[in-house]
């Protein structure tokens, strides 16, 4: 794994204060931590050497179809 997304909302793009405390242990294990609004990810883009956590997708709800293709 060369990569940790935390998939947000959008008012969250930059993680709160404990989110980024794992940059810098990931980092170390040559691991980028990004942070991603869930409604910004294109289902074709999915990168195979990365790790998806939901972390914050607040309006999944209105968006369901989105949001489980971005989950799959």
């Amino acid at each position: 794994m060369s990569k940790v997304i935390f998939l947000t909302s959008r008012e969250l793009a930059n993680g709160t204060e404990d989110d980024n405390l794992m940059r810098a242990p990931l980092e170390k294990l040559g691991i980028k931590l990004e942070f991603v609004n869930w409604r910004e990810v294109k289902v074709e883009d999915k990168e195979k050497d990365t790790l998806k956590i939901l972390r914050s997708p607040w309006d999944y709800i209105h968006h369901q179809e989105h949001f489980l293709s971005v989950c799959d």
